[in-house]
């Protein structure tokens, strides 16, 4: 029987009756409902900016050998300090952001699908959400 597909792209199919991740297959039947949750991680900028930061820092307190070096060194620890404090701001500000597709099912909760991309996201979700009113009316039909 070939089988309308109601979404593709990269690794993800949907038909009314499957909804494929990569390798991974779940029957629409199982799934009891779906959502999208968007999820904070770590800035790739804040984590750069802390790196960079703590480096400065560090190299400040390893060239401070006798007090004359350490005055001469005491911009270049500050400057590190500045860094890695703007850098949490930046993360506060800024914060990277993780889109999931988590699936319910009788077993519980699976994540099926993470992206940064929320559109991507957002259009698996309402591909299965389709998938459940196609397969709803065909499962109607051959009652």
């Amino acid at each position: 029987m070939p089988q309308e597909l109601l979404f593709e792209l990269d690794d993800v199919r949907v038909t009314p009756y499957v909804a494929q991740f990569g390798s991974i297959s779940y029957q629409i039947a199982s799934i009891g409902s779906v959502r999208a949750v968007q999820r904070k991680r770590l800035s790739r900028i804040a984590v750069a900016m802390f790196l960079a930061g703590a480096a400065l820092l560090v190299a400040a307190m390893l060239r401070s050998g006798n007090e004359h070096q350490a005055d001469s060194n005491f911009p270049l620890a500050v400057a590190g300090a500045g860094i890695v404090l703007v850098s949490l701001l930046v993360q506060l500000i800024l914060p990277g952001k993780l889109y999931k597709l988590i699936l319910r099912s009788h077993g519980g909760e699976i994540e099926a699908l993470t992206s940064r991309r929320s559109k991507f996201i957002l259009d698996v979700k309402q591909a299965v959400e389709e998938a459940f009113i196609a397969h709803a009316q065909r499962a109607g039909r051959n009652q």
